[in-house]
């Protein structure tokens, strides 16, 4: 069964969605890596939400976030058969296909280590963490998600802690 391609709205050329795609779709994969999503996967999701959002688009008033929680919603539809979503905190070894993309993204050593970090941490710290690694804060996290902002504001001083204890010696203090 072949899906329908998604139409332009009505008063738009496309230029505006293709603009913003260009931009930021390589932090939208990142995103979805944060969450747990593998290469192909964060992909996939990114390339779904987006795909969902364009009909759309002139509609959205905040397109990052939007497609964010679409990504995050897709994310968590497709690891809800699990009870735990269990993650290796290291990036692909070299072989492993799943990921082999992802090493083609130029990561530095410190780079390579913060991201496993991230991706050891518990689901929801890690959750919290990827919005805010991408310039959200704690409140409007709250707020997208439907969450108390108590307890996003507690899930990221954890996250924080863990990811201070697990980084220690790598420098700098911007955690």
């Amino acid at each position: 069964m072949t899906r329908p391609l998604p139409r332009l709205p009505a008063d738009d050329d496309g230029e505006a969605f293709a603009g913003w795609y260009r931009r930021e779709f390589p932090d939208l994969l990142l995103f979805a890596c944060r969450l747990g999503a593998r290469w192909q996967e964060a992909f996939d999701l990114a390339q779904e939400a987006c795909a969902k959002a364009y009909p759309r688009w002139s509609e959205i008033g905040n397109p990052g976030a939007y497609i964010r929680v679409s990504i995050r919603n897709g994310y968590y539809r497709r690891t809800s058969h699990d009870h735990e979503v269990v993650l290796s905190p290291d990036l692909a070894e070299p072989g492993n296909g799943t990921d082999a993309a992802l090493l083609e993204v130029e990561f530095h050593d410190q780079e390579r280590r913060i991201f496993a970090a991230v991706r050891g941490l518990p689901p929801v710290q890690r959750e919290v963490i990827a919005w805010t690694i991408d310039g959200y804060t704690p409140t409007e996290i709250a707020e997208l998600l439907d969450k108390n902002p108590t307890a996003v504001r507690g899930n990221l001083h954890k996250a924080r802690a863990s990811l201070r204890k697990s980084l220690a010696g790598l420098g700098g203090d911007s955690v």
